[in-house]
């Protein structure tokens, strides 16, 4: 699949605004407060259905009270539910974010949904701040956990006005997933650790003498006591029915409760869906190292095979050509034979005074062997050998040491 060059912004210090009941909140720095918030988006452009894969978290440092080392907490935005996207530069920015930057670039994110919180896999729930600062942060989360508009301020020109066009096109086609980089995973997040998505608690209320409690030097006036006008003996008292216990505001806070958990429900899921498919490239990866080992060890197989078949095969060879060696040699060892024979039966039969003293009978020449023989054929000399002993004739055949026909 043929890629473009990723758009990427790694771990740059940022600062997140939003809107809650009515009023701007910001958040600059977590816990300690000289640790700045970091902000990282990468987009891979692919070429296929124009399909893209986004990446976008906000790490904000946090303390846990069940972990006094200290950790942080990370928001992740779905690209999903990113309804829209924009960029501006600002060359006089808030107050607030004047402190980090003089003139910076800011990022709009309207959303469907509202992002993840994730914490790492080892602190317990309900998330519990270990000092007043972190405090202060996890109300902040408590406020981003439920907001669906939201705006980021980084330092300007870490990115090119194409590339930011780019981002936005890629949202405003509606297909953008989330990214398939294992080095994403949820399993790997806070020094690979491991991280979960965590459901903020609400902040809780301030104690009865602190909401009853009035600033110094106010005056408290009683409201005057009217005068109650009784009625006429004649008219009965007016009556009416006993109030419901149940009012509109326990309603809306019960509803608000199954809203709450079908929310958390609803990001369980996403997390597993991210998780899934992390384990999904993983698997992706090592099915296609298989592959790979695979072929390597079909091509070694091959070249084994086939220099085995040419050691088989010139053994056969070498035994094909023993075998004719072999039978040629014989074939002349018969040859021979049959001439001694023949020559033997003639001297005879003509009277022993015919026979000579000594005889030498030369096997057939090289025109009669095969073909197929001649580089083995030998010629042998046969020697017959005629002695008188003690008036007795005797007649010896001897065979000569054979000789490489040349």
């Amino acid at each position: 699949m043929a890629t473009s060059p990723c758009i990427d912004i790694d771990q740059t210090p940022a600062i997140v605004e939003w809107q809650w009941e009515g009023s701007t909140r910001t958040l600059a720095t977590g816990d300690p407060d000289y640790d700045a918030i970091r902000f990282a988006l990468r987009l891979d452009l692919t070429e296929v259905e124009d399909i893209s894969f986004a990446h976008f978290e906000i790490s904000i440092p946090f303390r846990f009270k069940d972990k006094p080392s200290g950790a942080g907490v990370c928001i992740r935005v779905n690209p999903f539910f990113v309804k829209s996207f924009h960029h501006s530069a600002l060359s006089n920015p808030p107050d607030a974010v004047k402190q980090m930057f003089n003139s910076t670039t800011c990022l709009d994110f309207e959303l469907d949904n509202k992002v993840t919180v994730l914490i790492p896999s080892d602190v317990k729930e309900p998330v519990v701040a270990a000092r007043a600062r972190s405090g202060k942060v996890l109300d902040s989360l408590y406020e981003l956990s439920h907001v669906t508009s939201l705006r980021i301020y980084i330092e300007e020109s870490l990115l090119s006005l194409d590339k930011f066009h780019a981002i936005c096109e890629a949202v405003k086609r509606r297909q953008i997933r989330p990214s398939t980089d294992p080095n994403h995973d949820i399993s790997r997040m806070f020094s690979d650790n491991g991280g979960k998505i965590a459901t903020i608690s609400p902040p809780k209320p301030p104690s009865y003498d602190k909401a009853t409690k009035l600033p110094p030097n106010t005056n408290v006036t009683e409201p005057p006591v009217e005068k109650i006008i009784e009625p006429p003996p004649s008219v009965p008292p007016y009556t009416r029915k006993r109030p419901r216990q149940d009012s509109q505001a326990d309603l809306f806070r019960q509803f608000l409760d199954k809203l709450n958990r079908l929310e958390s429900k609803v990001q369980e899921q996403e997390a597993d869906i991210v998780q899934l498919r992390a384990q999904n490239a993983q698997l992706r990866d090592k099915v296609a190292r298989l592959e790979k080992r695979y072929e390597g060890l079909e091509t070694q197989i091959s070249l084994s095979q086939a220099h085995g078949n040419d050691s088989e095969e010139a053994a056969m060879i070498e035994i094909r050509d023993d075998i004719d060696s072999l039978n040629g040699r014989v074939t002349t060892i018969e040859s021979a034979d049959d001439i001694i024979y023949v020559t033997l039966h003639q001297c005879y039969s003509q009277g022993s005074s015919r026979i000579p003293q000594s005889t030498t009978l030369l096997l057939p020449d090289e025109a009669e062997v095969p073909d197929r023989a001649r580089p083995h054929t030998n010629r042998t000399s046969i020697h017959i050998i005629t002695t008188l002993t003690f008036g007795v004739r005797t007649t010896t055949v001897k065979r000569a040491a054979s000789s490489p026909v040349r």
